[in-house]
């Protein structure tokens, strides 16, 4: 059997995240998405279909109302989310995604689709289902949804 110095999976994960999306954006920015970021999809992903509310965003990227208000602001600027009042509290606000938002979630989709069919084909089949099955039983049993809060900690959106 391999040994594997400490701490070397965490680095390995970290190392193939960061190049799938680096290369998933690269092809994104073919596409026509150059101003959009990696934290921008993982906030869109948080925003469900009929939208949410700014505190509903916060909660679920893991950071401060006032920071998901920002980045809410920061995305509408870029044509991604609409604000619109919420009706069950004028005072608050909900954000939708926009035509722009979802197109860049499907391209993002199927890009990403792409490359885990290229590693199932590297990998084959087998040991492809392997890894996955082996990652969904070390993962905590609740999904991590709060990426943005979470790398927030030292990158900004």
């Amino acid at each position: 059997m391999a040994q594997h110095p400490p701490g070397e999976l965490p680095i390995l994960l970290i190392g193939s995240f960061r190049e799938v999306i680096d290369e998933l954006h690269e092809q994104l920015r073919e596409l026509g998405f150059e101003d959009l970021r990696p934290l921008h999809g993982f906030a869109l992903q948080s925003i469900a279909e009929g939208g949410v509310s700014i505190s509903e965003f916060a909660r679920r990227l893991g950071v401060t109302k006032q920071a998901a208000a920002r980045t809410a602001a920061s995305m509408e600027s870029l044509g991604l989310v609409d604000r619109h009042v919420d009706p069950d509290d004028a005072r608050a606000s909900v954000i939708t995604r926009t035509p722009r938002a979802n197109d860049f979630l499907a391209a993002s989709g199927r890009l990403l689709g792409e490359r885990e069919t290229e590693w199932r084909r590297q990998l084959g089949a087998d040991r492809y289902d392997t890894m996955i099955s082996c990652l969904q039983q070390l993962r905590a049993a609740e999904p991590f949804t709060a990426i943005p809060g979470w790398l927030g900690r030292t990158t900004r959106i």
